[in-house]
Formats: C-alpha cells, sequence, structure tokens
C-alpha cells in the first residue's frame, strides 16, 4: 500500500469521524444554549459560563469542519472562472487550479505556523469562567490549518494526475 493510498484513507476515517463529532458539538451547543435561555428567563439564574464554552465548541467546530468543507469546495468557489476555461482551454483551466492549490498551501502553512506559536504563546493563559488554558480552544487554527493543509496536497496530487491524463495523448 502506497504512501498516498494510506492518507486516503486516513483522511476518510477523519472524515467520518468528525461528521460525528460535529454532529455531537452541534448538539450540545444546542442544549447548552437552549438550557441557559430557560434557567435565564424562568428560574432567573444563568449559568455564567455557558457562553464561554459554547464559544468554544464553535470555534472548534470550524476547526474540524474545514477539512469536509475545503474538500467539497466550500470555502473557495470559482465557478464561473473553471466553466469558462474547461470549455475553451483544459490546460488553463489545469494551470489555474495549480496556482489556487499552490496559493492554498502557501496560505496554510503560514497559518499552521502562526497557530503553534500563538498556542505557544496564551498557554498560560486561562479563561475567566471555565479556567481552562487558552491554548486549548486557540489549538482549533493550527488543527483545521493541518487538515487543510494535508487536504490541500492531496488535492494537488490529484489534479496533477487528472492534468497528466489530459496532457497526454
Amino acid at each position: 500500500m502506497g504512501l498516498l493510498e494510506l492518507l486516503k484513507k486516513a483522511l476518510s476515517a477523519y472524515d467520518r469521524l468528525a461528521y460525528y463529532i460535529l454532529t455531537f458539538l452541534l448538539s450540545l451547543i444546542a442544549v447548552i444554549l437552549f438550557t441557559n435561555v430557560i434557567f435565564r428567563y424562568f428560574f432567573y439564574a444563568a449559568f455564567s459560563w455557558a457562553e464561554e464554552l459554547t464559544l468554544f465548541l464553535m470555534i472548534w467546530v470550524a476547526g474540524i469542519a474545514a477539512r469536509p468543507a475545503l474538500k467539497s469546495g466550500e470555502f473557495i468557489t470559482i465557478d464561473s472562472l473553471q466553466r469558462k476555461l474547461s470549455k475553451t482551454s483544459p490546460i488553463a483551466l489545469l494551470i489555474v487550479r495549480i496556482i489556487v492549490l499552490a496559493a492554498i498551501f502557501v496560505y496554510l502553512l503560514v497559518v499552521l505556523v502562526s497557530g503553534i506559536d500563538l498556542c505557544l504563546k496564551v498557554q498560560r493563559q486561562t479563561s475567566p469562567m471555565l479556567v481552562i488554558s487558552m491554548a486549548i480552544p486557540y489549538a482549533a487554527m493550527p488543527f483545521g490549518a493541518l487538515v487543510m493543509l494535508i487536504t490541500a496536497v492531496e488535492q494537488l496530487v490529484q489534479t496533477l494526475k487528472e492534468g497528466k491524463k489530459e496532457i497526454e495523448p
């Protein structure tokens, strides 16, 4: 089994796991917010930690959902350009795809390194209500960047394979 096949299996497992984790986290957020509203308006006693916890959970939802969103093309859409180029010049479309994926790769590399640096800087800082290290919510940024970076590499390899087939007679 090659490295690319192993990567595809791992990413497929991540996608399945991410679906269940995201479902759980979004359900948990809804329950916490609903319960907090009920307690606030009927019992005049809101949970002081509810807003902070739901905010941190939403940050992690964004980090975990980053790969499925990039994979399905929800982040960057260049549909009109793709449609126009696919009709006129498949090679130009291939070049544009490679440039876009390379730009995404460089950007995500910067976000990953910056996110790790930020986590290291805030690891001793604690959140006001939950009293947990701020590195925990901030870690969603490099995590999301890492899985998106791996996805960008996967898509770049796939694009190059498809391009090689289109160019060869």
